[in-house]
């Protein structure tokens, strides 16, 4: 039986590492999550341990956890994102219910406490195969409301890079990272459920556990000013459970006034065979399934294939 609720403690990120891996592994999704990267991501989006975490403990064991994720904005909305997991041997006796009592209310605070008028959304994305979690979020009210698709490609046969007109592809300069930044905010402006990304957050994506400058480029126009980018992230750790290296490209943007020049394609291009020449086999990339931009039909054209699919979860308060 459950012993405890209480929040996650400093100590505790191992323990909560583990978990999501657990879960991870039982919905089909490979990942080997570490202490250390949970901790940097919560420091990056500044959650407070003891007012935005929820954990379950049986005999001193963590069998479920949820946390919430605020974004404080002054533009387009306001989000709060739900995040966590139950083990599955604990799943249907209630212990999600709980922790999702606590975090929907938590999650309704923190957005009526922005003090602006702007639309605010409660999310949650979950795998579309675990019924379980979907049957609870729509137990409190949460609508399914976008498919986000993860796609990807192998390394063995890609395309040639080609070139665009006066448009230049460098690797990453931490010098232009708020240009980037910049660039990446305006690009996404047209994209659904999208806010702009703050200094802190954009330092740990580029910056931090997983971030690969070295395999991420940058389009320059002619007045050398960055007009797209393509952000990569590897986790190593995650090889013994995939049997197979990937590259995750964790962002891609073309400002719009770019867009349909074939810059996406190319900085793509460049990108996989930058990770072949790293000895990787694989490279994975997330999109909206109804991305405004064509870029769902772009990947597909460009070889990338379905690996999984989760669902976007939201209600407004």
């Amino acid at each position: 039986m459950v012993t405890e609720f209480r929040p996650l403690s400093e100590n505790e990120f191992e323990a909560l590492a583990q978990l999501l891996n657990k879960v991870s592994a039982a919905d089909g999704k490979l990942t080997a999550q570490s202490d250390d990267e949970l901790r940097e991501w919560f420091e990056s989006l500044h959650v407070e341990l003891a007012r935005d975490t929820l954990t379950a403990w049986a005999d001193g064991t963590l069998i479920g956890a949820a946390y919430t994720l605020y974004v404080p904005s002054s533009v387009r909305l306001v989000r709060c994102f739900i995040e966590g997991g139950v083990d599955p041997q604990w799943r249907g006796l209630e212990v999600g219910r709980q922790l999702m009592t606590w975090a929907m209310s938590h999650a309704e605070s923190l957005l009526r406490g922005s003090n602006n008028s702007l639309p605010k959304f409660i999310r949650a994305t979950i795998l579309d195969n675990n019924s379980t979690a979907r049957g609870l979020v729509e137990r409190f009210g949460m609508n399914a409301v976008r498919f986000d698709d993860e796609l990807h490609i192998s390394l063995a046969s890609i395309a040639a890079i080609e070139s665009v007109a006066d448009i230049r592809m460098v690797g990453w300069d931490l010098a232009r990272n708020e240009e980037a930044r910049l660039v990446k905010n305006s690009a996404f402006e047209d994209h659904w459920g999208s806010a702009p990304i703050d200094p802190d957050y954009w330092a740990q994506q580029t910056t931090g556990f997983g971030s690969r400058l070295d395999l991420s480029f940058l389009a320059l126009d002619e007045r050398n000013e960055v007009v797209g980018l393509l952000l990569t992230h590897r986790f190593p750790a995650d090889d013994a459970l995939t049997v197979k290296k990937y590259a995750l490209i964790d962002n891609i943007a073309v400002l719009r006034t770019y867009r349909g020049r074939g810059i996406a394609s190319a900085l793509i291009a460049r990108a996989l065979h930058a990770y072949k020449a790293d000895s990787l086999d694989f490279a994975n990339i997330g999109v909206d399934a109804d991305n405004p931009t064509g870029a769902h039909r772009l990947y597909t054209k460009l070889g990338f294939e379905l690996l999984r699919r989760s669902v976007i979860y939201e209600r407004e308060v």
